[in-house]
Order: C-alpha cells, then structure tokens, then sequence
C-alpha cells in the first residue's frame, strides 16, 4: 500500500495531467484515512474535503458537490475563520453550483461581497476574484443593470487581459459577454467589430462548432445588420 506522501504525490501528479476523476479517487482515499487518524474537522481532512468537492463539481456531479460545501462551509467557517482562503474558496464553490441562484439582485449582492473578500484574502489577481468580478456583472445583467453591467464587465476584461492575456479562455468568454452587452446597449458598431474579431479566437480556443464560437458568428450577423443601418 502506498504511503500517504506517495499517495498525496500521485494525487497532485494526476490534477496536474488533467486527471481530475483520478485525482479524485486518490482524495477520497487520503480524505478517508485523515478523519480516521485526525479528526474530521482538522485543516487537513477539510483541504482534501474541499479538493474533492471542487473536483467532483468539475467533473460534473454537481449535486453531490453542493451537497458537501453545504456542508463544508459552516465548518470551514468555524474551523479556519469566514477569511481563510479554503473558506473562501468552498464559498465561491458552492455560489456557482447550478441551482444556487435566486432573485438577480440578491445574487449579484452574493457575487460582490465574494469578490469583495477575494480581493482581500486571495488577491485581485487570482483566478477565483477575477471570476467572482465576471458573475457580478453577469448578475448585473441579469438584474437590468445593462450600463452597470458594461462598465463591470469592461473591467474585468481589462484585469484578465494584463493577467494572462488576451487571448486566454477566460478572457474571450469575458470579452464575448462585453460585445454582446455592449451591442443590447445600442453600441451595435463596435459590438459587431469585437464578435469579428472574437470569431477567429474563439474557433482556435474552443473549437468551430462550440456555444461560444457560434454565439460571436450570430452576433456578427445580429449586430453587423444593426451598424449598417446605423450607419444609413
């Protein structure tokens, strides 16, 4: 049997291949032997409690993942104190759990008080704040708040731009957002400019036939209708 710092090596061996049901597995395992030997409520057992959880949200057993940060964060909480990034990071966790979503202007209120505390425990220019700013002008949207949403979203283009790149997933998912909001706004010429361009990006990053690439060749054609009109 393998010991618990080979085992814990070939845990982060497979996450970093890619291999999250495998590393999965290796968490459960070690997540078992830890709250047998020190407790479930010791900061260990609650790290590979929340690894799993995050990895099992990602590989798509989302229901059996809300179910354990439901039950993680109070303890989380309790435990390491509302501020400690695992805590953090279980509370991002479990707002982006599909289902978790209420009324547009409460959840917006969520986002932001999340990426308020991410800014202050993880720093603004990690991966979690900056997607937390991205679900705030998401629910800003989805609240009403078209202009609101516009700046927040510009924004967090201009911070994933600087922070890794232009080009990176997460900034054309961000940059496709802008364009399509920006084009609702009634700023139909450079919507229509910015999905052209994103055309392209899009196909390269996720492929021809994907959500996303799709979305910026329609609003292509929505928008680039409403700029020559514009422009008649």
């Amino acid at each position: 049997m393998a010991s618990n710092a080979a085992l814990r090596e070939q845990m982060t061996e497979r996450r970093e291949a890619g291999d999250l049901a495998g590393a999965l597995a290796i968490a459960e395992e070690l997540l078992d032997e830890s709250r047998q030997t020190l407790g479930p409520r010791h900061p260990d057992s609650l790290a590979l409690a929340l690894a799993a959880a995050n990895w099992r949200q990602h590989l798509g057993d989302v229901v059996a993942a809300a179910d354990e940060l439901a039950w993680l964060v109070p303890l989380l909480e309790a435990e390491l104190g509302r501020d400690h990034p695992d805590t953090v990071t279980a509370r991002h966790l479990l707002a982006s759990s599909p289902g978790g979503e209420g009324d547009p202007a409460a959840t917006a209120a969520t986002w932001f008080r999340l990426f308020a505390d991410e800014q202050r425990t993880l720093g603004p220019g990690h991966a979690l704040t900056m997607g937390a700013r991205h679900n705030v002008a998401i629910w800003r949207r989805r609240a009403g708040d078209i202009v609101g949403a516009v700046d927040e979203m510009g924004q967090v283009v201009e911070s994933r731009a600087r922070l890794v790149g232009r080009d990176h997933p997460d900034t054309l998912a961000s940059r496709l957002a802008l364009a399509t909001w920006r084009g609702e706004a009634g700023d139909t010429r450079a919507a229509a400019e910015e999905a052209a361009t994103l055309v392209p990006l899009l196909g390269k990053v996720f492929g021809p036939e994907h959500e996303q690439t799709l979305t910026a060749r329609h609003l292509c054609t929505l928008w680039g209708q409403h700029a020559d009109w514009a422009g008649e």
